[in-house]
C-alpha cells in the first residue's frame, strides 16, 4: 500500500512538471509572436526597423491614399451662368456613406483644359445624399493637342476627411465626374473658337469718346475698332450687346453685318452710341458688370462666338456720368 502511494505521488509530480513545461513553451511562442507584430520590427530580420508610417505616427505628410468608395462620394459636373465668365464650373457632390464628410480642397483634372491648383473649401457633406454644388476653376483650353475621341474621363480631386473624427488624416479622392466630358467638349469647342478669333484680330473700343445730348437724354458716342493680327480670313462682328443698364446702337448699320474686316484689309472702324435704357432701382441692383458689353464675332465661316468688352478710360467716365444723371434720387 505504501509503495503504491509513493508511485502515485511521483506520477502526479511528473505530470505537473510536464504541464508546466508546456505552459512555459506556449508563453514563449506567444511572446515571440507579439514581438514580431510590433510596428517597426521585421519578423524576417529581427531587430531591423521598418519606415514609420507618417500618418500613424501623427507627423505631417501628404494626404493618405484613398478611393471614392471609401467615402462613397459621387460627383457630377454642371454649368452655371453665374460663373460663365469666370472660368469656373460646378461640381455637384453627394455623400452616399453613413457619416458626414468634410471637403477641404477641390480640383478639376481633364484632358481638355490646363489644370489649375486646387482651391480651398470648407464644406460638410451630410450622409443623406443631398447635393452640394462647389465651384471649381479650370485653365486655358488645350486646343489641338489631343483627338477628342481619346479623352480620359474627367475627375474631381477631393481632399476630404471624416467630419466627426477629426483625428483622421485627410484623404485625396479621385471621383469620376459623370457626364463631364459632354459639358467640357462644348466648353472646349467654344473657347478654342474664341482663341482662334483672338489670334486673328484685336477687337476693342477706340480711344475717342464724346457725350451728345443733355440731361437724362444724353448719350455717349465712341467707336469699335477691329485690327487684323495673323489670320487672313474675314472677321465679322455681327452684334455688340448691352447689359441691364446700357444699350448699344451701331450708327453705320447697312445691309449685312455691322462690322466686317474682309480678307486683305488691316483695320475696320464702326461708330456706335451707348445710352442708359434702364435706371430703376431693380436694374441698378441686378447689374453686376455695368460697364462691360458683349461682342459677337465670326471668323471666316466658323460659328459665332462672343467676348466681354469693357469700357475704360474716358468712355468709362462718360458712362458713369450718364448713369448718375438717370439714376433715381
Amino acid at each position: 500500500m505504501t509503495r503504491n502511494r509513493a508511485l502515485l505521488v511521483v506520477t502526479v509530480l511528473v505530470g505537473a512538471l510536464v504541464v508546466g513545461a508546456l505552459v512555459v513553451g506556449a508563453l514563449g511562442v506567444v511572446g515571440l509572436g507579439g514581438i514580431a507584430g510590433v510596428r517597426g520590427v521585421s519578423p524576417a530580420q529581427p531587430g531591423a526597423v521598418d519606415p514609420v508610417d507618417p500618418v500613424g505616427a501623427g507627423t505631417a505628410g501628404p494626404p493618405s491614399p484613398a478611393s471614392a468608395a471609401d467615402f462613397r462620394l459621387t460627383a457630377t459636373l454642371t454649368d452655371s451662368r453665374r460663373y460663365q465668365e469666370d472660368r469656373v464650373l460646378l461640381v455637384a457632390l453627394r455623400n452616399r456613406g453613413a457619416a458626414p464628410v468634410r471637403v477641404e480642397r477641390l480640383q478639376l483634372r481633364t484632358d481638355l483644359f490646363a489644370t489649375v491648383p486646387p482651391a480651398a473649401q470648407d464644406a460638410v457633406l451630410p450622409p443623406t445624399g443631398r447635393r452640394l454644388d462647389l465651384p471649381v476653376a479650370y485653365g486655358p483650353p488645350r486646343c489641338g493637342e489631343r483627338p477628342e475621341g481619346r479623352l480620359s474621363a474627367p475627375v474631381a480631386v477631393v481632399n476630404a476627411r471624416d467630419a466627426v473624427d477629426t483625428s483622421d488624416a485627410a484623404a485625396e479622392l479621385q471621383v469620376t465626374l459623370r457626364g463631364g466630358n459632354q459639358l467640357l467638349r462644348l466648353r472646349h469647342a467654344l473657347e478654342c473658337r474664341q482663341q482662334a478669333v483672338q489670334q486673328a484680330a484685336d477687337i476693342r473700343f477706340g480711344s475717342s469718346w464724346q457725350q451728345v445730348g443733355s440731361g437724362k437724354q444724353a448719350r455717349v458716342r465712341g467707336e469699335l475698332v477691329v485690327r487684323r493680327r495673323s489670320s487672313p480670313q474675314p472677321v465679322t462682328v455681327t452684334e455688340v450687346g448691352g447689359g441691364i443698364i446700357f444699350g448699344v446702337r451701331l450708327l453705320d448699320e447697312r445691309s449685312g453685318p455691322p462690322v466686317r474686316l474682309p480678307a486683305g484689309r488691316r483695320r475696320a472702324v464702326a461708330p456706335l452710341e451707348i445710352s442708359a435704357s434702364r435706371c430703376d432701382p431693380h436694374a441698378l441692383i441686378e447689374s453686376k458688370r455695368t460697364f462691360t458689353f458683349t461682342v459677337y464675332v465670326r471668323l471666316g465661316g466658323a460659328s459665332e462666338v462672343f467676348f466681354p468688352l469693357e469700357a475704360t478710360g474716358e468712355g468709362r467716365r462718360l458712362l458713369e456720368e450718364s448713369l448718375a444723371r438717370c439714376a433715381p434720387r
